[in-house]
């Protein structure tokens, strides 16, 4: 309110008084006031009557200015972006605004005159209870995080600040905090998988080396001794088990590797799908259908084909599993445009591949951890890797992948990949891909070729093999005693062999300087870690291999062009 300068209502009474007593004394108290008094007096009477409008006026504006403090108060209460309650000791709602309501999953005539309590989840009900009492009785904040009423993951979590006001009264901030529950568990899951990752990625190097010997060695005493032999079929189960061990290594680093995705790589969806039908039906058996719904028009996505196949595999076999009494595997593909709010369409068409089942389904707890790393819920030979190779492809390729299951009514996994731009390249799978025109091998040919391998076992072993396969075979421990012989060797070396990860020296160093001391030496680089490996570190073969595989290689790179300088 405005403060009138001048004399005061009272200060002008006060005033008025005295000086009525005064004519009063001085005339006796028995003379009438003269014209002039009386009109002194009805003036004065005027100005107190204006003033006393001015005043109102004053208290009209300072009661609008109040008004529209009010309106904007409430505004902001009601618009907050946190809820504001007010309770009485028993946890009734007295007073709520538009946003607690609106978490509270209700109108606001819906919560006042209700136990807050009702609208917590039953488990979580005793510790609001505890943090309200201990509000009350110390007047101090007690934080507590709860789920509200809702279904499994659908639920709402917030947390409520509690600060008691009086011995009857607590006031409540209520906080949603769901998004940012879910955003830490994808950074948990990211984090876990990446320190999953550089576990594996530190250990494949030694555990694929001594597969790659075990695998070596057993070929070669299969060979050596023949089907006849009583030891034949347990050096095949030893060499089975390899490839065994060996398959989950590929699949622990399928979803740990680091590697840029191939921009401008893509593939058909439609016909990488269409293509797997007969191995996915051979895969699932007789008792579960496959059907097909390939309904997307634009069906490229910027995607690699063999990690398209890959990731469709692992899902079908995950919905064979949650089916072992049979049923129905549905895969769909569709495309979709995200739109913006206003309804516009804002860009960046997705394929989404759909892949469910009617199956055992799973617990709202099992959905909230079904890509972690190593979890399972088979009570044996499970990995617990499918789906964490799944979800490393969907997040290298730019897509996303959601789930939705209910307990004994099946799973569905939804991926949206990102669709392909004009004009990007398709590709192969590798293990599909065939060179054209590969000259035959040369019989005798006794080309110069060294191994370079720091596990000694392993360097015996390929150096055998190739010994065997008619060359002439020349080995090293290190980079550095590779240099020091190709320096030394008076004729020419064809191929060198060499593991990329070495200690001292690396492979991708080696074949370097190897190609500036002697342009015409090819090198074919091996890793157990070939996922990691750098595109342009080619040719490359992966341990562990088999014979087969490895003087294959050998032969297609000696009978190719010169080999590109690879970059470490």
């Amino acid at each position: 309110m405005k403060k009138r300068e001048g004399v005061t209502p009272a200060e002008r009474r006060r005033r008025a008084e005295l000086r009525l007593r005064e004519r009063k004394h001085a005339s006796g108290g028995a003379k009438a006031p003269s014209l002039e008094e009386a009109v002194a007096a009805l003036n004065e009477l005027e100005v107190h009557q204006l003033e006393l409008e001015m005043q109102t006026e004053e208290l009209l504006q300072a009661q609008g200015e109040l008004d529209e403090a009010l309106e904007r108060y409430t505004q902001l209460y009601d618009a907050a972006p946190v809820g504001y309650a007010t309770l009485n000791a028993e946890g009734d709602v007295q007073k709520v605004n538009l946003t607690g309501a609106r978490m509270l999953g209700a109108r606001r005539a819906e919560v006042v005159d209700r136990r807050l309590a009702a609208f917590i989840a039953a488990g979580d009900r005793p510790a609001f209870a505890a943090a309200l009492a201990r509000a009350l009785l110390t007047r101090v904040e007690t934080e507590c995080e709860l789920s509200l009423e809702g279904a499994g993951a659908d639920a709402s979590i917030v947390q409520m600040v509690l600060s008691g006001t009086s011995a009857d009264s607590c006031g409540v901030i209520i906080v949603d905090i769901t998004a940012r529950r879910r955003a830490e568990e994808k950074l948990r899951l990211a984090q876990t998988m990446d320190a999953m990752g550089r576990l594996a990625s530190g250990l494949a190097h030694d555990f694929n080396n001594a597969l790659a010997i075990i695998l070596t060695h057993a070929s070669l005493a299969l060979d050596a001794v023949g089907p006849s032999s009583a030891s034949y079929a347990d050096l095949a189960e030893v060499k089975a088990a390899a490839e065994r061990a060996a398959c989950v290594t590929r699949r622990l680093l399928a979803f740990s590797r680091r590697q840029q995705p191939h921009r401008g790589t893509c593939c058909d969806v439609n016909r990488v799908v269409g293509d797997l039908a007969t191995a996915l039906r051979a895969l699932l058996g007789e008792r579960v259908k496959l059907v097909f719904a390939l309904g997307a028009e634009r069906a490229f996505a910027n995607i690699a084909a063999d990690e398209l196949e890959r990731l469709v595999t692992n899902l079908v076999c995950n919905a064979r599993d949650a089916m072992p009494s049979g049923g129905t595997v549905a895969l769909a593909t569709a495309n979709r445009a995200p739109h913006s709010a206003d309804g516009e369409d804002s860009g960046g068409e997705c394929l989404v591949l759909t892949v469910a089942d009617d199956g055992t389904g799973m617990t709202p707890e099992t959905v909230a951890r079904v890509f972690e790393p190593l979890f399972t819920t088979k009570d044996e030979g499970g990995t617990g890797l499918g789906l964490a190779v799944v979800y490393g492809i969907v997040q290298e390729a730019g897509g996303e992948i959601s789930v939705r299951s209910t307990l004994g009514q099946g799973t569905t996994f939804e991926v949206c990949l990102p669709a392909a731009a004009k004009g990007a390249s398709t590709a192969v799978p590798a293990d599909r891909a065939t060179p054209e025109g590969r000259p035959p091998s040369r019989e005798g040919a006794a080309e110069t070729i060294m191994v370079v391998d720091d596990e000694a076992a392993l360097r015996r072993a390929f150096a055998r093999v190739l010994k065997s396969a008619g060359y002439v075979v020349l080995t090293a421990e290190s980079g550095e005693a590779a240099l020091e012989l190709a320096a030394q060797h008076e004729g020419q070396l064809h191929l060198v062999v060499t593991d990329v990860s070495m200690p001292g020296m690396s492979g991708t160093e080696l074949g370097r300087r190897l190609k500036e001391a002697r342009p015409d030496a090819k090198v074919l680089y091996m890793s157990g870690r070939a996922a990691q490996i750098a595109a342009n570190t080619r040719p490359l073969l992966a341990k562990p291999c088999s014979l087969e595989a490895l003087t294959a290689k050998v032969r297609e790179v000696l009978d190719r062009g010169p080999t590109p300088d690879a970059v470490a």
